[in-house]
């Protein structure tokens, strides 16, 4: 596991783990993949729906990489 703190904001805090981006906004570990796929959608994914990478690279987030299953 990567742990990366941003420069901007040292609350902020990003890694990788399992191969995915993850960040932690203060109230514990998310998935980037997950948020910018609901940001792309305008609405929550709930549990049970998956997010895949289109392309197969776990850390390129692109909403146009990102698909909802």
């Amino acid at each position: 596991m990567r742990r990366i703190n941003n420069q901007y904001n040292p609350r902020f805090r990003t890694r990788i783990k399992n191969g995915y981006a993850q960040y932690n906004d203060g109230s514990g570990w998310k998935w980037t993949h997950r948020r910018v796929a609901e940001k792309k959608l305008g609405k929550k994914i709930y549990p049970g729906y998956e997010v895949h990478h289109i392309n197969g690279i776990k850390t390129d987030n692109r909403p146009s990489n990102l698909i909802v299953l």
